[in-house]
């Protein structure tokens, strides 16, 4: 195959991948909520360079993380 007729081919398939993406009917947003919840047990301190830094910019810095979930709630159609 010459490089012309793989670019034709390519360009068909994106005019149809963009004609199919336009031709599907426009859905609703889903009604719902996002609730942040602290799941997890408080830890000690630590060390901020050795997980977050990668030129160990924050010298001793240590801080208490906070492990979260989070629900999704609501109606979906």
């Amino acid at each position: 195959m010459t490089r012309t007729a793989v670019n034709r081919i390519l360009t068909a398939i994106a005019v149809c991948a963009s004609a199919a993406a336009f031709a599907a009917p426009a859905l609703a947003a889903a009604d719902m909520s996002l609730t942040r919840l602290d799941c997890g047990t408080p830890q000690a301190p630590i060390p901020v360079n050795q997980r977050f830094s990668d030129t160990y910019a924050y010298g001793d810095l240590k801080l208490q993380f906070v492990y979260s979930c989070y629900s999704a709630s609501g109606k979906f159609v």
